[in-house]
């Protein structure tokens, strides 16, 4: 059996939409590694540390950035890695801020307006037929 070899990362965010531990870390749509472990920093404002195995022969360098997206809405959020251009490279067990974008539930209010609307839409159909049949 083959063993891969890991580094562990650790990223803190303010807030983790949901994402849990096992939950997969990408870099280009490719799968790199896992989140191992999710802490709230209680001592830190509670803000949640997460820590990340991502596969040794992965080098990123010092100035990616960390968030976490989600490819749709209906898929589990996951952490991605947005690479840099520098030449140094982060060290197994190094600690970054991650950053938080409304990115993952960014367009939520305006699919939740069209909804509304095509509800009501069905509503006002639905009372014209009945209101056809019992005629």
């Amino acid at each position: 059996m083959i063993f891969k070899k890991y580094n562990k990362y650790y990223v803190i965010f303010f807030f983790i939409y949901g994402l849990l531990a096992s939950h997969s870390v990408v870099i280009n749509g490719v799968i790199v590694g896992t989140v191992d472990k999710i802490e709230l920093m209680t001592d830190n404002n509670n803000k949640v540390l997460v820590r990340l195995n991502v596969e040794r022969k992965v080098k990123i360098p010092d100035n990616t950035t960390v968030q976490i997206t989600s490819p749709s809405l209906l898929s589990s959020p996951q952490v991605e890695f947005f690479y840099g251009t520098s030449t140094t490279n982060w060290q197994d067990g190094d600690t970054v801020m991650g950053l938080n974008s409304a990115g993952i539930f960014d367009g939520i209010d305006d699919l939740l307006v069209s909804i509304k609307s095509t509800v009501v839409s069905l509503d006002t159909i639905c009372a014209s037929v009945k209101g056809t049949i019992q005629s």
